[in-house]
């Protein structure tokens, strides 16, 4: 192979690869403060019910 393609080829895949990393650190802080949401507006519902009992 010549160089050039090996070159080429390389840092196509660090760049494929650090998209990746990053898509996937993404996704895990979005499903987290997702939950987060969730599980504070499910908080927020039970404490209101709770005062009007």
């Amino acid at each position: 192979m010549r160089i050039g393609f090996k070159i080429t080829l390389l840092f196509s895949v660090i760049g494929l690869l650090s998209v990746s990393i990053m898509g996937w650190i993404s996704y895990q802080e979005g499903k987290n403060a997702i939950e987060k949401a969730s599980f504070e507006r499910l908080t927020s519902v039970k404490e209101l019910k709770v005062k009007t009992n």
